[in-house]
């Protein structure tokens, strides 16, 4: 889970954390897995963490942003409709 922090666009990592993502990847990578994932974060969130988490990373990349149902997405955080090619728009290579 990350955020996007409104007061200076820093992806931030959970719900209320002042701890930036780029600060904490480190960390998780030397935990080692398969893949790392971004997931029930905001779309706008979520795009900006991939970048930090691709830096890092250079394994698979798992994304389940909160986008409402597969049918029909919605963005959580402005309630507009979100197509499947909005989410792979960061990187053509992601399945959704």
């Amino acid at each position: 889970k990350c955020r996007l922090d409104p007061a200076d666009g820093t992806v931030r990592v959970g719900y209320s954390s002042e701890q930036a993502l780029a600060d904490s990847i480190d960390e998780v990578v030397a935990l080692g897995g398969s893949v790392v994932s971004v997931f029930h974060s905001p779309i706008d969130a979520t795009d900006a963490a991939l970048g930090i988490v691709a830096d890092k990373w250079t394994g698979p990349i798992a994304v389940y942003p909160e986008a409402g149902n597969h049918l029909g997405a919605v963005d959580a955080v402005h309630g507009l409709p979100v197509a499947h090619t909005e989410l792979k728009r960061h990187d053509p290579s992601l399945v959704c």
